[in-house]
């Protein structure tokens, strides 16, 4: 019966059915335990301490182990003592082996981070690179958008009629569009009532007394654009004006252009140019400026 239960044991531990092969261990530890077969017990208890080991139970391994041990002191003391002595150089060279291991694995991990952020860096430096780069030939543009608004703007303040003169008839250019849209280009360009952050259609139309429909109308057939527009317009063109030529906060630069808040500056500064006001300024201020 002992032999039957012997191999089920050696069957299972063969299959990796560590569970079962330390059951009919343990039946036949128990068994022979019971009739007094101390060499018998001493050899299942190395066979579980085995089996143990196996599935990394080392701490249940070695109490098994120092079991066996005890009891096979009482028989075969010194042939044991070597094999124990054995058992306790391949636990510690397991135990070197796995440190090792570990260690190995903290270490190509730590690798693997430090690769990984250096990765990450380098992305994060190239598209900043990039950006800057862009943002550069966005200045560029900006700066020429500026200069050509500034000759427009120059001619528009030089015209002294906005009719052409195929559509001009006996009361043109003397007429009431006609000098409403230059009534309406000085207010704007010369008086730059453009600058107060209050300032709608129904202060103009106001100020200049004349209708909300006649006013609509020459702004149209004048500017070419809705009033709203060209009044952003003209407030960012003061407004990059005093980012390259003073050290205005941008809170202060914000009030002084007419938005009346930074916050809307820099949106509407960020719609339009894609960039914000400070990186303009900055860039703008290189020296020399590519």
């Amino acid at each position: 019966l002992d032999r039957i239960m012997e191999y089920r044991a050696m069957i299972c531990e063969g299959r990796g059915q560590y569970d079962k092969a330390i059951y009919w261990l343990d039946t036949l530890i128990e068994h022979n335990t019971k009739i007094s077969e101390l060499p018998v017990v001493v050899v299942f208890l190395r066979n579980k301490a085995r089996v143990l080991s196996k599935i990394g139970k080392s701490e249940e391994s070695w109490q098994i182990f120092d079991r066996a041990f005890q009891l096979n002191d009482s028989i075969h003391g010194k042939e044991f003592n070597a094999q124990l002595d054995e058992l306790r150089t391949q636990y510690e060279v397991d135990k070197i082996t796995a440190e090792k291991e570990r260690n190995r694995n903290y270490f190509l991990f730590a690798l693997g981070g430090c690769g990984l952020l250096a990765i990450t860096l380098g992305i994060r430096i190239y598209y900043s690179r990039l950006v800057t780069k862009k943002n550069r030939t966005m200045v560029v543009q900006i700066k020429e958008l500026q200069a050509e608004q500034q000759r427009r703007d120059e001619e528009m303040l030089r015209k002294t009629t906005f009719e052409m003169p195929e559509t001009t008839y006996d009361f043109y250019p003397e007429s009431r569009r006609d000098k409403l849209c230059l009534a309406i280009r000085d207010l704007l360009l010369k008086d730059k009532i453009y600058r107060n952050p209050t300032l709608n259609r129904d202060i103009m139309v106001e100020q200049l007394g004349t209708s909300k429909n006649l006013f609509i109308e020459a702004f149209q057939h004048c500017f070419n654009m809705p009033l709203a527009d060209y009044i952003n317009e003209l407030r960012l063109n003061d407004a990059i004006a005093l980012l390259e030529q003073s050290d205005l906060s941008i809170e202060e630069l914000s009030e002084k252009a007419g938005f009346g808040s930074d916050r809307t500056f820099r949106r509407q500064f960020q719609d339009k140019y894609n960039m914000s006001p400070q990186n303009y300024r900055k860039l703008a201020k290189e020296k020399p400026f590519q």
